[in-house]
C-alpha cells in the first residue's frame, strides 16, 4: 500500500512557536498580572499537546488520499477537531478519518481525502501545508510533497501460527505474512481488554514473534474464547480457541 516516494518536507509538527518570545513583560499592575496569567495558561495548553508525524504514505487502494502516522508527545489528552490543507477546510464529510483523540504516548493514523478538499484533489509534485487543529485551538503544521503515479502495492497481514496454554496464559506465535511492516498495539479477549506481553511489538514482513495474553480472571477450561489482535493502523486479526 505504501508509496515509497512520498517525501516529507517538514514532518516535525510544532505547537509551540516562538515560545521564548511568547511570555514577555506586559503592563504593570493587576491588568498586566491577568494578561501574564492568561498567557502562561495558554502556554501550558500548548505544551500539553504535542503531535509528531512519524510517517506519511498514500495508498493505491484509495486514490487521492494521504495517510499520516503520528504520535502524541504531550502530557494531556489531545483531540483533533479540524484538518486544513493549504488553509482549506474539507468541503464535504468525511474529509478525513482515523484517530481523532490520542492520549500521551499513543500512536494513531489519520487519512485525508484530496477530493474532499479540492475539485481535482492533491496536485502532483506540489507541496501542501497540512494543519491539524485541536479542540483547545492549538495548531500543528506539516509540509508534504504529494507525488502521483502508480504506487507500489503493500499489504498488512498477520497470521496466528500456533497457540499454547499454560498457567492461565495463552501464548501465541504470530508472523507478519504481508508486505508492509505492522505494529500490534492491543489484544482483546471476547471484546474485553487483556494484558499483552510485550505490550506492543513491530514486525517487518516475514518476522515472527511470541505474544503472551493474560486475563485477570484466567481462562476457564472448555470455554471458547475469541482473541482479537489490533494493529496501530486499526486492522484487527481474529483467532478463536477453546481453553483445555
Amino acid at each position: 500500500m505504501k508509496h515509497t516516494n512520498v517525501l516529507i518536507s517538514l514532518c516535525l509538527v510544532l505547537a509551540v512557536s516562538a515560545v521564548i518570545a511568547y511570555v514577555y513583560i506586559g503592563p504593570k499592575g493587576s491588568e498586566g498580572s491577568n494578561i501574564l496569567e492568561s498567557r502562561v495558561n495558554d502556554l501550558e495548553s500548548r505544551v500539553s499537546e504535542q503531535l509528531l508525524i512519524i510517517e506519511i504514505n498514500y495508498y493505491s487502494s484509495e486514490p487521492q488520499s494521504v495517510s499520516f502516522m503520528m504520535m502524541h508527545m504531550g502530557t494531556a489528552e489531545v483531540t483533533i477537531s479540524e484538518i486544513r490543507v493549504n488553509d482549506v477546510l474539507n468541503s464535504s464529510s468525511p474529509g478525513w478519518v482515523g484517530n481523532r483523540t490520542l492520549i500521551p504516548g499513543q500512536m494513531g493514523q489519520i487519512t485525508l481525502y484530496g477530493l474532499k478538499y479540492f475539485a481535482d484533489g492533491f496536485e502532483d509534485d506540489v507541496s501542501h501545508q497540512v494543519r491539524f487543529i485541536t479542540a483547545r485551538g492549538n495548531s500543528f503544521y506539516c509540509m508534504v510533497l504529494y507525488e502521483g503515479g502508480t504506487p507500489s502495492m503493500s499489504t498488512e497481514e498477520l497470521k496466528i501460527v500456533s497457540l499454547t496454554w499454560n498457567d492461565n496464559n495463552a501464548t501465541f506465535t504470530v508472523i507478519n505474512t504481508g508486505t508492509a511492516d505492522l505494529t500490534i498495539v492491543e489484544v482483546r479477549v471476547n471484546d474485553e481488554y487483556a494484558t499483552m506481553n510485550p505490550s506492543s511489538v513491530t514486525l517487518d514482513p516475514g518476522d515472527q514473534t511470541i505474544i503472551t495474553v493474560t486475563r485477570t480472571e484466567g481462562f476457564i477450561s472448555g470455554v471458547k474464547y475469541e482473541f482479537r489482535f489490533i494493529t496501530a493502523t486499526g486492522n484487527a486479526y481474529f483467532y478463536t480457541a477453546t481453553a483445555p
